[in-house]
């Protein structure tokens, strides 16, 4: 895994780290940003989305980080947001934010285009596996919108999660 550590992409420090339950988390779900603006061609600007995404979440929504645990972008990297032990604000209920966590891609579901790409579908399976080697029982992946009534994470990234859990059926004994 390409992993930017919160240091790396110049995240501010948080004003909380709410722990998230192991026993209770369910899985892992997927949203992107939902900005043609964060599919940048130069990966070099991609820490600063992720810090714009940080600021909004702070200082506008009044929440104590940026609100995934983990952010990709299209270049196949993962910026370290929360973490794995800290609990998401991202996924739209209370119910859902104490029972998954939460990864967010970096850009948009523009019709006709591979917005994720196969270098950022790599680093979303990276973080799965991560995911999943430290919390074995959790096996979900739901779209943003099993939880709250949104287009998140659009079409493309449905249609990722589908070919992982079809992928996850084929590899049970």
């Amino acid at each position: 895994m390409k992993l930017i550590r919160r240091s790396e992409w110049g995240a501010r420090r948080p004003l909380g780290r709410p722990p998230i339950d192991p026993k209770a988390l369910r899985g892992l779900a997927i949203h992107y940003s939902a900005m043609d603006a964060d599919e940048q061609r130069d990966h070099a600007r991609c820490a600063g989305r992720v810090q714009g995404i940080q600021r909004y979440h702070m200082d506008e929504n009044g929440w104590v980080d940026l609100a995934y645990n983990w952010v990709t972008c299209l270049h196949g990297y993962v910026f370290e947001g929360r973490g794995s032990a800290v609990r998401s604000a991202a996924n739209g209920t209370k119910h859902a934010n104490d029972r998954y966590l939460a990864v967010c891609f970096l850009g948009n579901d523009t019709p006709a285009r591979d917005d994720v790409t196969h270098k950022g579908r790599h680093a979303l399976a990276d973080v799965i596996a991560e995911f999943r080697r430290r919390y074995p029982k959790a096996r979900e992946l739901k779209p943003h919108s099993h939880f709250f009534a949104t287009l998140c994470p659009g079409d493309e990234l449905r249609a990722f999660i589908r070919a992982q859990l079809a992928k996850d059926r084929k590899e049970q004994p």
